[in-house]
């Protein structure tokens, strides 16, 4: 029986693979459970990670997830997350509340408001560095050049749906993903858009605006990019990674080997390397690309 059923897991892995473009690079690095209430999780590396919840609770983790404790934040409800290396972390969420911290989670400064409140709250953040990056929620999206004193906001391509997700490579360089997952990129700091669409057909890839992340993605630099969504299937979720190694003229597709429950949400590392996926049901799981350089 033992034989009949690796025999069954490994063509059930072979099919998996035939459906899609590629196989995964994604393995499960740690899995633990949380008692503090989160809305998202991210880490940095394996040691540094941040909570963000409910009434502005946020934890930090200096132990990859082992021990949390309380930072001393206060702001509304949180529902975006950056974090910008081992210190330096921003989060946003209700009532157009924005903060930041250098000391790895510990204490957190308020910056100038950006959004309005929940439904239409802030919940992504990509930023280069501490001083330059972008802030937006389903419906607006803006840019600093002085970490969060000062909010220039942009205007969005024509035709563009709710935001999904964003992200920033240098201080001119970005691209947004709508909920149709159409990609808009810019070159010029957001004066100008260039759009195209990825092909998702039979991905079953979700549409729907999360209160907090549920799709990611980053570009480490104009040419390589991945997107990591949900497409649920029945009473099971899936994750599909979409990359790019062209600018997004073409994309591949590949099936994380993980379900997640419904109302998980995602946090993918600057170095796009770490996935910290949470759920009320499984606490906080992070999977690590295989062979990342």
């Amino acid at each position: 029986m033992r034989h009949m059923y690796l025999a069954y897991v490994i063509i059930t892995g072979i099919s998996l693979c035939i459906l899609f473009t590629g196989c995964s690079e994604w393995s499960v690095s740690s899995q633990t459970p949380v008692n503090h209430d989160v809305t998202l999780a991210g880490f940095y590396d394996t040691t540094h990670g941040i909570t963000v919840g409910y009434a502005g609770q946020v934890f930090y983790s200096e132990d990859g997830g082992k021990d949390w404790n309380a930072g001393v934040n206060h702001t509304m409800c949180r529902f975006g997350l950056e974090i910008i290396d081992a210190d330096t972390a921003i989060h946003c969420g209700n009532g157009g509340d924005v903060a930041m911290t250098t000391d790895g989670g510990k204490t957190w400064q308020r910056l100038t408001n950006f959004g309005e409140m929940e439904p239409h709250q802030c919940r992504y953040l990509s930023f280069i560095d501490k001083d330059h990056g972008w802030i937006a929620s389903a419906q607006q999206l803006g840019f600093t050049n002085d970490g969060g004193q000062t909010w220039n906001e942009l205007t969005l391509p024509k035709g563009i749906g709710g935001i999904k997700a964003i992200t920033l490579w240098s201080t001119t360089e970005g691209c947004l993903l709508d909920n149709a997952y159409k990609v808009y990129f810019t070159f010029d700091g957001g004066k100008t858009w260039q759009n195209g669409q990825i092909p998702v057909d039979g991905l079953n890839l979700n549409k729907k605006i999360t209160r907090a992340p549920s799709t990611v993605m980053r570009f480490i630099d104009k040419e390589r990019g991945i997107i990591i969504t949900e497409a649920p299937d029945g009473e099971t979720t899936h994750l599909i990674e979409l990359s790019t190694t062209d600018g997004g003229k073409t994309w591949d597709n590949s099936q994380i080997p993980i379900t997640i429950s419904e109302g998980s949400t995602l946090y993918l590392s600057k170095n796009a390397n770490l996935l910290t996926i949470y759920s009320m049901a499984d606490g906080i799981t992070i999977l690590s690309r295989n062979n990342a350089s």
